[in-house]
Order: C-alpha cells, then sequence, then structure tokens
C-alpha cells in the first residue's frame, strides 16, 4: 500500500470519528435546544394573544380595543362624552380612531393625565382619528399628553372656536405633528373668518415646528387677511397647504419673507376668486423663485369674471413660472355670455372688454351719492352752527324784535260794516 493510501485511510478513519462523537453531542444537547423553543414559541403566542385581545368587546359592540390601537366606529354609547373609553386605552396605544359618535366635548387631558403622573403620557401614540363626532367643545388642555403623535384629524366636527375664547394652547406640545386636517372642523356660521381669526392667534403661540400637511378647507371662511396668513409662517416645516372649498374672494399671501420656505403645494380651488390681485400673483412669484419647492397651486373651480378687471391676472397666467393649473381656469362669466365656461388662456386681451353701457349709470350713482353726502355735510355743519352760537343768535334774534313797527288796528266810521283796518 502506498504512503499516499495510508494517509487517506487515517484521515477518513479521524473524519468518521469526530463525525460520530458530534453526533453524540447533539444528541445530549437537542433536548435542552427542544425546551428552549417550545418556550420562545409559548412567549411569542403569549404576545400575540395579549396583543389582540379585545378589552371592549363587553361594553362596547362597535370597537375594538387591543394594546396597539383603539378603533371605534359609530358607537352609540359613545354619546355624551368618552369617559368610559378610558380604562380600554392602553399605555402602548398607537392609534386610536372614534368616528361616527356624538360625545361633544373632549375632556382635559382625554389623551392620559401627564400633568400629574408622567407615566401615563402616551409615548407610542402616532394617529389619532377624532373625525364625524359632533365636537362642540375641545379644552386647551385636551392634546397634551400626547407628545410623539404624527397625525392628528379632526375634521367633520362643529367646534365652536371663537375669539371670545381666551385657550390658545389647543395644539401646543405636539411638536412632532406631520399632518393636521381640520376640514369642515369648525361650527357652521354664515361667516367663518372669525375661526380664521382665533386660529391666526393658536398658530402663533403653537410648537407645530415638524407639521408639513394642513388643511382647512370647507370652513366658510372668507377673508384671507394679511395678519391670518403670516400666522401661518409659524409653520416652519409646512409642506402642503389646503384652503379650498370656502368663500375666499380675494386671498392674501403672507408678506414675511421667511415664509413658506418648504411649500410644495397650494390649494385654493373651488371658492370665490374672481380676479387675482398684484399683489398675489407678486408674493406667488417669489416663494416660487426664491425657495424652488413650490410643486402645485391649484386654482380651478373658481368664477373667474372675464372682463377687463382680468387682465393682469390673464397676464400673470402667460407669463409665470409658477405650477398654476392653468389650464383647467374657466370663466364664469364674462363681457359676453359666449365665455361662459371658456378657459382663461383660449381668450384673448382683445376679449377682455367691459361693458361702457353701464358707465353712465355707474356715473350716475355716483354723482348721487356724492350729492347727498354734501347735502348731509351742509345740513351737520348748518346745525352744529346754530347749537353752537345759540345764544348770540338768541341775543340778536331780540334786538331785532325790538326793532321792528307795532301794528295797530282802529275802528273807521262810515262802512257799512265794522272793518279792522291796519294803520302803521
Amino acid at each position: 500500500m502506498s504512503e499516499l493510501a495510508i494517509y487517506k485511510r487515517s484521515f477518513t478513519e479521524v473524519f468518521i470519528q469526530v463525525k460520530m462523537a458530534t453526533l453524540r453531542q447533539v444528541r445530549r444537547v437537542q433536548p435542552v435546544f427542544c425546551y428552549f423553543r417550545w418556550i420562545f414559541a409559548l412567549c411569542c403566542l403569549i404576545v400575540v394573544q395579549c396583543r389582540s385581545q379585545d378589552y371592549c368587546k363587553d361594553d362596547f359592540a362597535r370597537c375594538i380595543c387591543t394594546q396597539d390601537e383603539v378603533v371605534c366606529r359609530n358607537e352609540t354609547r359613545l354619546i355624551v362624552d368618552l369617559v368610559a373609553l378610558y380604562p380600554k386605552i392602553k399605555d402602548h396605544v398607537k392609534s386610536i380612531i372614534v368616528t361616527g359618535s356624538t360625545f361633544r366635548e373632549l375632556h382635559v387631558n382625554f389623551f392620559g393625565s401627564c400633568n400629574s403622573a408622567s407615566d401615563l403620557v402616551l409615548n407610542e401614540l402616532k394617529y389619532v382619528d377624532l373625525s364625524n363626532n359632533k365636537i362642540e367643545r375641545v379644552h386647551g388642555k385636551t392634546l397634551h399628553c400626547m407628545p410623539n403623535t404624527e397625525t392628528l384629524i379632526m375634521r367633520d366636527n362643529q367646534w365652536a372656536i371663537d375669539r371670545k375664547d381666551q385657550q390658545l394652547g389647543y395644539f401646543t406640545s405636539l411638536g412632532k405633528l406631520k399632518v393636521l386636517d381640520l376640514t369642515n372642523t369648525f361650527e357652521d356660521v354664515t361667516d367663518g373668518t372669525i375661526h380664521f381669526y382665533k386660529l391666526a392667534r393658536i398658530f402663533n403661540e403653537t410648537d407645530m415646528k415638524q407639521l408639513e400637511e394642513l388643511s382647512l378647507a370647507q370652513n366658510e371662511f372668507i377673508v384671507l387677511s394679511k395678519t391670518a396668513a403670516n400666522s401661518l409662517c409659524q409653520l416652519t416645516n409646512l409642506k402642503s397647504l389646503n384652503l379650498s372649498h370656502n368663500y375666499f374672494m380675494e386671498p392674501s399671501m403672507p408678506d414675511d419673507p421667511n415664509c413658506f420656505t418648504h411649500l410644495e403645494t397650494l390649494d385654493l380651488s373651488s371658492n370665490h376668486i374672481d380676479y387675482l390681485s398684484e399683489e398675489f400673483t407678486t408674493e406667488m412669484d417669489d416663494v416660487y423663485n426664491k425657495y424652488n419647492t413650490l410643486a402645485s397651486v391649484r386654482l380651478q373651480d373658481n368664477p373667474f369674471n372675464c372682463d377687463c378687471g382680468l387682465l393682469h391676472t390673464w397676464n400673470w397666467l402667460n407669463s409665470t413660472k409658477v405650477p398654476v393649473d392653468k389650464t383647467e381656469l374657466r370663466c364664469a362669466n364674462g363681457y359676453h355670455s359666449s365665455y361662459i365656461g371658456r378657459r382663461l388662456l383660449d381668450l384673448s386681451p382683445a376679449d377682455l372688454l367691459c361693458d361702457q353701457s353701464a358707465l353712465p349709470a355707474t356715473h350716475s350713482a355716483a354723482t348721487t351719492v356724492i350729492l347727498m353726502l354734501i347735502f348731509v355735510i351742509i345740513v351737520v355743519t348748518v346745525v352744529g352752527f346754530i347749537i353752537m352760537n345759540r345764544t348770540k343768535l338768541r341775543y340778536c334774534l331780540t334786538n331785532w324784535k325790538k326793532k321792528m313797527p307795532k301794528v295797530q288796528f282802529n275802528s273807521k266810521q262810515g262802512y257799512s260794516s265794522v272793518q279792522e283796518v291796519a294803520t302803521i
């Protein structure tokens, strides 16, 4: 037998011996591994069972409450308030959805009691949806115990927020909030501008520096003043602003040079805009040229008036680089009835005229108003002069009476009847 064959045989025998020894060791250790495997599987089963356990099934038929989430849709037992739901919200909840109820009021520290016990802060709560609940009142400290929440939806409620309410801290302690949906959130009124006035004060006090999406659609806002627009500058990371389906006729843009530095989408569709002011278009150009983030400006479904007043708007649409939905803008009325429904860009400056026949009537009405104002001023001046100089006027009148000749009446004879004849 060769030396090489001897080496191969020796190596094979050694390998077989090592393999047999390894198998004997594995057989000894295998029961231990099986034991730990069963323990691990049992632990996983317990965790899954705990997380899937429904804590609400005995009390709320239309709620599902687990360790991770609370979901209640159209729950009839939440008509008055949410207090009964408190014990069902666990410390590690990540999502709370309560919609279709009528509890009307959000109590102080509903999402925990962070002011009195820091261990009750819902640090893992990321998503809150309280839409369509007829909420009328929100306390200033309702939302204070959810510092890591990223999405808050309060649309379709009746929040009676107004300027008389001195509370401002509704959206403080929400430093990580990224999405705030206030669509149709406020009380139905003729002019929702009173709500925007209060919101402007709230935004000036907020710490929502990470907010990226804000929706204020369908709230009957009529006036978007310069002050209200500037309050949005406190939302320094804002990327999407939805102001659609309101009643804005001439919206203002912030004049703060450091505002809207991250703005990507501005939605002003379905308002009452008939012309775009020169101030608005200039500020839109500034935002686009300065920060180069603006990707969409929506103005469709506004009642543009296609007459001579639209010339500036038409010129801007044909020259600006701002990404406006130009092809969607149409005439609601104009110089000629045939313009109704036509695209603004299909018209020419020669088409944008005003009805000259209406000017004389307009001038006549203006003249009448001016004459009436002059008459009122004269009357007020005369009355004021008389009142201020009533003593002198009384003295002059008395002297004038003394100098007047006296009139005497004598009876003359020789007439067939007695006649009173005046003699001086």
